[in-house]
């Protein structure tokens, strides 16, 4: 096959790797070597081993992938200081810039125009800190904001914007664009404070807590409202003094503010933290008025999430509060004052969830409230105190889960356990080892494992018999 005026693809690869060991006698560079010897292949090979050598490279044979190979992965300005290219004109620049929007820093002022400007920020959006301001206009800001390669660090584009151009909408892009909008407004804050505060309206302030619910502690007091607050709380706010916040608020009156407090604290319950020892304070109210609304928020919260329990000090629990919270979750009572816990409270919570039982203070377990948690799920078996357990205890347990023979306390054991946990799960089988090297257990197992799956076929597919 021939190529390019009659030589063959051997010789192609002959003749270029002839130029390239040319190039290596010659210290590595371009530099010094005939223009006839550099061809576009061998300035590719050049700039791929040593990005400097672009500044060799004869200008007609520039293109995007020599410029993309040895401007990729630089950042700033110092990284372009080792380029001197012999002729940049502005198609060659608008070049550059779209691949590498720093290498704005080669194009001399008398080229830089809007244009070139403007694809050098979409490339790269910090490439603001270089451009002069007075070539800085309204669409080159809300390119620069809008970068992606920005995301981290939006606050330092927002910076060398010029401050007549700052406004609501470069905000709300810097918003959108932001990985982290709190960090990004208490820096703005910080350097311009009064021009922000003056930019932040409700529209503003309800993205920037969509965006990050950390945000709320920058957001003007007066600018909060119920639609914010909840904003926040469910995009990750922190919620330490929260009671505080909803108290300022001017157009809610007290129960109207107490409801507010519900809500917040079904989508996050340490806001009950709060409520529970800032509520008297806060809301300047007697212990008594104090204690009923505390009541309150808590019951409308746990009849949602009992875990959320956790999150009241304990002198303002009582036991209907205690009551609703097991009933939603038993495994609340772990939050339950243990001098709070009676049979009726150790009963909902079992029958809610079985495995409540741990939290059961061991002298009150009997055999009511073993069995209903084991009913419930028979690993509950774990936390049944060896004094109560027996056999009708470790049968409920057993057939509501066999793995549950883990359990079975070895005075108990007998065949007919250890069937019915086979039967409910064969994976049971692994507990009875100790068991079975007693032949006086195997004789009394068979007969017992004959009867229980009398009838059953042997190759029962359902998952637990597998």
């Amino acid at each position: 096959m021939k190529l390019f005026n009659g030589k063959n693809e051997k010789n192609l690869s002959i003749e270029s790797n002839s130029k390239r060991e040319m190039f290596e006698k010659n210290g590595g560079t371009l530099y010094g070597l005939s223009r006839e010897l550099i061809d576009y292949d061998l300035a590719f090979y050049a700039v791929k081993k040593m990005r400097t050598e672009l500044n060799n490279v004869p200008y007609e044979l520039i293109d995007e992938k020599i410029i993309f190979e040895a401007f990729s992965g630089l950042n700033w300005p110092e990284d372009f200081a080792c380029f001197h290219l012999a002729k940049i004109d502005r198609s060659l620049a608008l070049k550059m810039v779209k691949i590498n929007g720093m290498a704005l820093c080669l194009v001399s002022d008398d080229m830089l125009d809007r244009d070139i400007i403007l694809e050098a920020v979409k490339e790269d959006g910090l490439v603001l800190e270089i451009v002069p301001k007075n070539k800085i206009d309204k669409e080159i800001a809300l390119e620069a904001v809008k970068c992606k390669k920005v995301t981290d660090v939006v606050e330092s584009v927002l910076l060398r914007i010029p401050e007549e151009l700052l406004d609501s909408v470069i905000l709300l892009e810097a918003i959108k664009n932001s990985n982290d909008v709190a960090e990004m407004f208490e820096t703005m804050i910080l350097y311009k404070g009064q021009l922000i505060y003056g930019l932040i309206d409700g529209k503003i302030a309800l993205e920037m807590v969509k965006k990050d619910g950390k945000a709320l502690k920058c957001i003007p007091d007066e600018m909060i409202n119920e639609k914010i607050l909840l904003e926040a709380i469910k995009n990750g706010c922190e919620v330490d003094d929260m009671v505080f916040t909803v108290e300022h608020l001017p157009d809610l009156d007290l129960p109207a503010k107490n409801d507010l407090l519900v809500k917040m604290s079904k989508l996050n319950a340490e806001v009950l933290s709060g409520v529970s020892s800032d509520y008297e304070y806060a809301f300047d109210v007697s212990e008594e008025e104090a204690n009923k609304n505390i009541k309150y928020i808590v019951l409308e919260t746990v009849r949602q999430n009992g875990l959320a329990l956790k999150f009241v000090s304990n002198e303002k629990i009582d036991k209907e509060m205690a009551l609703e919270a097991v009933k939603q979750n038993g495994l609340a009572l772990e939050f339950v004052p243990s001098e709070m816990i009676n049979k009726e409270i150790a009963l909902e919570a079992v029958k809610q969830n079985g495995l409540a039982l741990k939290f059961v203070p061991s002298e009150m377990i009997d055999k009511e409230i073993a069995l209903e948690a084991v009913r419930q799920n028979g690993l509950a078996l774990e936390f049944v105190p060896s004094e109560i357990m027996d056999e009708e205890i470790a049968l409920e347990a057993v057939r509501q889960n066999g793995l549950a023979l883990k359990f079975v306390l070895s005075k108990v054991m007998n065949g007919n356990i250890a069937a019915q946990g086979i039967k409910q799960n064969i994976e049971a089988l692994k507990y009875l080892k100790e068991y079975l090297s007693n032949k006086e257990f195997r004789d009394e197992l068979l007969p017992v494992l004959n009867e229980v799956f009398a009838g059953e076929s042997l190759d029962d597919t359902s998952p637990k018999r597998r």
